[in-house]
């Protein structure tokens, strides 16, 4: 069993035994989030586990080589470049995320953490930001691998509304309905390509 004393060696006294005592009792109601994956380094487990709600964590591994390692500051950056507010269809910004985070962070703690100037935001501003983004918390976690990146015909499609409006209906559709959608699109895509060659001399 892991012992306050154990996890403060274990992390070479950067997780204190009193913090760990405290974390235990619930006297921390919003701890730092790079001590919580400092303990689930030390421990054997993903980061991932410290929220509820991942369907498998056991699928990341958390070993990573330093050139691979991303930071929470490259993986928020990445859904401020692609991501677009559903009624303006425009980017956020640090004081668009602010507002919607209901006060869980100023604009300028958005600002920091996108810089790395804030490397370790809180829990409470991780669950925040994954709130505004629409995404699992588990993101922010996942430091080992690369945030996914969208190519430049993805990126361009995102930024046309009627293939976000199209993007965001599917989603509300079953599998069935969404391999249909695929289906039409690709027969249209059929028609274009036909009426090129029967245009060609």
């Amino acid at each position: 069993m892991w012992t306050g004393q154990a996890l403060q060696d274990a992390t070479d006294g950067f997780v204190s035994r009193s913090y760990v005592s405290q974390l235990r009792k619930g006297g921390i109601a919003n701890p730092r989030l790079d001590k919580l994956q400092a303990l689930a380094e030390v421990m054997g487990f993903p980061p991932q586990l410290w929220f509820e709600g991942v369907s498998d964590p056991g699928s990341t591994p958390h070993t990573a080589s330093p050139e691979q390692s991303v930071t929470i500051s490259d993986r928020l950056e990445a859904l401020f470049r692609t991501a677009t507010d559903e009624r303006s269809g425009e980017r956020y910004s640090n004081a668009d995320v602010a507002r919607l985070s209901m006060g869980a962070f100023t604009e300028k703690e958005v600002e920091g953490i996108r810089t790395g100037a804030l490397p370790d935001p809180s829990v409470e501003q991780v669950l925040a930001l994954a709130e505004v983004f629409a995404i699992d918390p588990s993101y922010f976690l996942d430091t080992e691998a690369k945030p996914p990146l969208l190519d430049r015909a993805s990126l361009e499609g995102l930024s046309n509304q009627k293939a976000r409006i199209i993007l965001h209906k599917s989603l509300e559709l079953s599998a069935q309905e969404q391999d249909l959608i695929i289906d039409m699109i690709n027969r249209l895509e059929g028609l274009h390509g036909e009426d090129r060659r029967g245009a060609q001399p």
